[in-house]
């Protein structure tokens, strides 16, 4: 995308996109669903662990509610544009706005940009000043999940199915207020994770294109004016380390990442300890990237809801062989050290080392 691309951006959207503390109320008639009679469904782990995939591979075949970008961009007016019978339309301004500018993925994992992809609910609770769910926050929390549920013609039937890596860490407390939720740990070889996040971090954002990105802007609620100023400031420092600095930069980077990294696996550790057993999963990313249709199967099984079979049998995957950055290889150890004194680590992810 051309370096001053973002000066298309929609005056429609844009406008949508920089009023979006609005608050509205439910419409007469039409009540918030009562959560305690809802499945509730999420998907947990941390960052770069699959996370993205099995939760696009679930709501395929699940009869469940997500979030999605328009539900971001919309959502101080999700209801009454539902009312009004004109979210299609909106829908359809957002996502021809990105194809005039040229934007077909999120850069960051190559999902397709649209209004309808589907997205963390983060970007909904900084609207209050935290990514992760707290006591201060469950609030518009409830109200996201109410409004979405009304929106997509749910009744107590449907399901929701919500995916947040913030959240990681905090599935005994949002047991404790969902009693009936249920909880899917994606584990990774957490070298793999650290990898894949550091490159995220320090490879695709400084290509061209990455940096332009009109979707990310929206989902994150940034000024995409201003945005660019912010970001071209922080592409001459990436560069600036990169050739001055070099490669000790990103080994301490890579080790400064490990740590959140090696604490996501004990918090998930720690919360599961405390939570009945029948009320999580946790599957193998490399498993289900072999043999995703029997790991949903199981998921389904295990959650109580009926997979559509006709789409389950279409879903398939492309495993990737993993290189591993020269950094994240000096920083495996330290890693793995880590994870060792938490009581997490694993023999079978040796073989990265």
């Amino acid at each position: 995308m051309p370096q001053f691309m973002y000066r298309k951006y929609s005056s429609e959207v844009y406008n949508d996109h920089m009023n979006r503390k609005t608050k509205e109320s439910f419409p007469d008639g039409h009540e918030p669903v009562k959560l305690d009679q809802t499945p509730m469904l999420f998907i947990t782990g941390f960052y770069r662990s699959g996370t993205t995939f099995l939760y696009s591979s679930l709501h395929s075949i699940l009869p469940v509610c997500s979030v999605t970008a328009f539900d971001i961009l919309y959502y101080h007016r999700l209801l009454s544009d539902w009312k009004e019978n004109i979210s299609e339309k909106k829908k359809e301004a957002f996502n021809t706005m990105l194809r005039e500018m040229g934007c077909v993925n999120r850069y960051i994992d190559y999902m397709p940009a649209k209004a309808e992809s589907l997205e963390e609910y983060a970007f909904i609770l900084s609207q209050q000043g935290s990514n992760s769910l707290e006591k201060e926050n469950f609030d518009l929390f409830e109200e996201m999940c109410q409004k979405i549920l009304l929106v997509n013609g749910s009744d107590i039937n449907k399901g929701l199915l919500l995916k947040n890596p913030a959240d990681c860490g905090n599935e005994l407390m949002i047991h404790n207020r969902y009693p009936q939720a249920k909880f899917i740990f994606i584990s990774r070889n957490p070298i793999h994770i650290l990898n894949s996040f550091f490159k995220a971090l320090t490879l695709r954002f400084r290509t061209e294109d990455a940096p332009w990105s009109p979707y990310l802007f929206t989902c994150m609620g940034l000024d995409p004016k201003f945005s660019f100023k912010v970001i071209m400031g922080i592409l001459g420092l990436v560069g600036a380390c990169s050739l001055n600095i070099g490669h000790p930069m990103f080994v301490r980077l890579a080790k400064l990442l490990s740590g959140g990294v090696a604490s996501s696996f004990k918090k998930i550790e720690k919360s599961f300890s405390q939570m009945p057993e029948d009320s999580y999963i946790t599957i193998s990313y490399e498993t289900f990237m072999e043999h995703p249709q029997r790991e949903l199967t199981r998921i389904s099984e295990m959650v109580g809801i009926s997979p559509d079979a006709s789409v389950l049998s279409q879903i398939k995957t492309s495993p990737r062989p993993v290189s591993i950055h020269p950094a994240v290889k000096e920083a495996a150890p330290h890693l793995k050290n880590l994870m060792v004194q938490e009581g997490t680590w694993q023999d079978r992810w040796d073989e990265a080392l």
